[in-house]
Order: C-alpha cells, then sequence, then structure tokens
C-alpha cells in the first residue's frame, strides 16, 4: 500500500495546483485495516491524517526503514526535499495525525546514523521528527517487535532531530500516545525544546528517553548548541522499561 498512501498525502497536501492553499487544508481519513508498507512515508507541512483509531488503522512497516518522517513545503509529489533545504518558512509545520498504530518489524540496521541532520534511510524507526514545529500527534500506538535484550540505537519509535537553532523540532504535542516494543521511545541529540508529552504510555521498551548522549555541545550551526531542553513528560505511565 505504500504507492497509493505516498500519492494521496502528496496529491492532497502537495499538489502544485493548491500546495499552501486554504483547499490543501483538507482531512485525509484512513479507515480501519491494516495497510503494509515497505517504504517510508514522507509527511508534509499542514497534513492532516486521520485513522479510525489506534489498533483499527494499523500502518506496517514490513522493510528495515522508517515508516514516516516529515518534509518541507519544498518537496513535490514523488520527491521528498532534503532537510538541508528546510528553512523557517518550508519546515514541516502544523503536522496533525490522530488514530493510528504506527508498526516497524524490524529491529535496528546496520548503520547508527540517526544524529546526522537528514535521517538515516535504512533504519526502522517509527516516526522521524526532522525539523518539524507545531504538530500535534494524538491517540497514536508506536509498536515495535523488541522484547527484551540488547538496545539498538537505531530502534527508535520517535527521533527528533533539527536542522539548526533557527529550524528545529519544537513545540510539537503527544496525546494519549502508547510507545511499546522499541529499543528507546525517544531520541534526540539535537536542540529540540518545548514538545510535551501529555498522558502517554511507556511500556516494554528498553529505554524510555534518550536525550543528548552523543553530541557535541555548542555547535549552534548544526543545531547542537544546547541539546534537548524544556521538554515535558507528564500523567504518563512508565512500565517494564
Amino acid at each position: 500500500d505504500t504507492l497509493a498512501l505516498q500519492r494521496a498525502i502528496d496529491q492532497l497536501y502537495l499538489n502544485g495546483a493548491t500546495k499552501g492553499s486554504v483547499e490543501s487544508r483538507i482531512v485525509l481519513h484512513i479507515e480501519a485495516g491494516t495497510y503494509i508498507i515497505n517504504d517510508t512515508l514522507y509527511i508534509p507541512p499542514h497534513a492532516n491524517i486521520i485513522g479510525a483509531g489506534s489498533d483499527k488503522t494499523i500502518i506496517k512497516m514490513t522493510a528495515n526503514k522508517p515508516t514516516m518522517i516529515t518534509v518541507n513545503s519544498a518537496s513535490t509529489p514523488g520527491t521528498p526535499a532534503s532537510d538541508s533545504s528546510s528553512s523557517g518558512i518550508n519546515m514541516a509545520t502544523n503536522i496533525s495525525m490522530q488514530g493510528l498504530t504506527i508498526q516497524t518489524t524490524a529491529v535496528g540496521a546496520a548503520s547508527a546514523n540517526v544524529i546526522s541532520s537528514d535521517a538515516d534511510p535504512d533504519t526502522a524507526h517509527g516516526l522521524i521528527l526532522q525539523s518539524c514545529k507545531d504538530s500535534i500527534f494524538e491517540d497514536i500506538k508506536f509498536l515495535g517487535p523488541w522484547v527484551n535484550g540488547a538496545v539498538d540505537v537505531d530502534d527508535n519509535a520517535i527521533v527528533m532531530n533539527s536542522l539548526s537553532g533557527a529550524v528545529a523540532t519544537d513545540n510539537n504535542k503527544f496525546v494519549n500516545c502508547t510507545f511499546q516494543g522499541f529499543g528507546t521511545a525517544i531520541r534526540s541529540n539535537w536542540d529540540v525544546d518545548d514538545n510535551r508529552f501529555t498522558g502517554c504510555t511507556f511500556e516494554t521498551l528498553g529505554q524510555g528517553v534518550r536525550f543528548g548522549e552523543t553530541m557535541t555541545l555548542g555547535n549552534v550551526a548544526s543545531g547542537q548548541s544546547k541539546g534537548p531542553s524544556s521538554n515535558i513528560i507528564e500523567k504518563s505511565i512508565f512500565n517494564d522499561v
């Protein structure tokens, strides 16, 4: 179902005739069922994707790749833009996703390139927020195959990356989400601020949160001036982590 889903996303939110206009501020409804994909889905600004509910609408990645990555509005149908072209004007923003299960079936990968500005395409993450701001994710279940044992740094439910201090993953909200079966639920080595996780469940994970463990502080241009800060996890449950 990869091509069908990506085509729907691209035509609704990247169509040259309506892109960036009021006409593109519409909802993509994905009905209940399991949708099998074998390549990453790229999510552009203002995408509004609503499923029938977590555990009802399931997007299942069968390859060793991220299930979803946010991209900027320089993207065109079939051609996601590199994060190096992101700016404060075109960066991923105002994305809304609700009522989905995002499932991965692979654990990690041979490479360990999460900390690059452009996310590694050969790692089994759930969602990579690539320079993404002001977005909301509600009733999303991130489901992976991890049960116990070694923790692979390339096995994360969510990775938060920033191009620079000015083009950063800030002010995103995760509400009533579940993170289950990953080496790590949330990982970032970048300047990511004011992201909030409310009423979430973290269970059967190697680690809950990994912030800033492999980064060089003070590099403002590359988005590593201070690392993650002012991020809040509240009213949430950690079980078997």
